[in-house]
């Protein structure tokens, strides 16, 4: 009879992790289907957000280990007093539960895992993009400033000659940077900015 009662409390304590976390899971895959990955890289500030929903989201799942790990614990010892009392069904039942809840936490794992991944991917390259288009910026600042405040073109022949050298040098700079803007555009499959920004390129290479 002892033997029962211990065992009966046992199935409570069970049950009780069972239930925390059949009601957890649900809520965390409803939070996690929320975030959409459609369009990554179109819009740097909702994918950084989705990248710190999902972060939320992963810390929220280890939360759940512990009581994962009791559930399976509790669980084995359940599992062994009931198959002792010649209760083989109800073992089942304890040991179906018991892989239902591990497959939804590794499942859950694995897809935030992913989610995680695609959009550390995304927000890094956007991050790696804006940091070439600022580069850019302050080139072209750089350069127009230069232009605006270089000398009249000289009478002397050596002074000609280096400034002759100087106006190539940024010649070739400019295309330089011309190509590696025509490439920035074609990453971010965004063209109304870069038009912008190629527009001043060309307009400092006609100065």
């Amino acid at each position: 009879m002892e033997k029962l009662a211990a065992l009966m409390k046992q199935k409570k304590g069970f049950d009780d992790l069972k239930n925390k976390l059949s009601s957890v899971y649900p809520q965390i895959e409803t939070r996690l289907s929320n975030i959409h990955g459609n369009g990554l890289g179109k819009n740097p500030e909702k994918d950084a957000m989705d990248l710190s929903l999902v972060k939320d989201l992963k810390a929220d799942l280890i939360g759940q280990d512990r009581k994962l790990k009791d559930l399976l614990q509790s669980g084995e010892k359940l599992v062994k007093g009931l198959s002792d009392l010649n209760m083989k069904p109800k073992a089942e039942e304890v040991k179906a539960s018991m892989a239902e809840m591990k497959e939804k936490h590794e499942n859950l794992q694995s897809e935030i895992g992913e989610k995680e991944e695609e959009l550390s991917s995304a927000v890094s390259q956007q991050q790696n993009i804006r940091n070439r288009l600022d580069g850019l910026l302050k080139w072209m600042s750089e350069t127009e400033n230069m232009i605006e405040n270089r000398p009249l073109i000289s009478l002397d022949k050596d002074k000609l000659g280096q400034q002759l050298k100087e106006q190539r040098l940024l010649s070739g700079e400019i295309e330089t940077n011309k190509i590696l803007l025509e490439r920035i555009s074609r990453e971010t499959g965004q063209n109304t900015s870069d038009d912008d920004a190629e527009g001043a390129i060309l307009e400092l290479n006609e100065r």
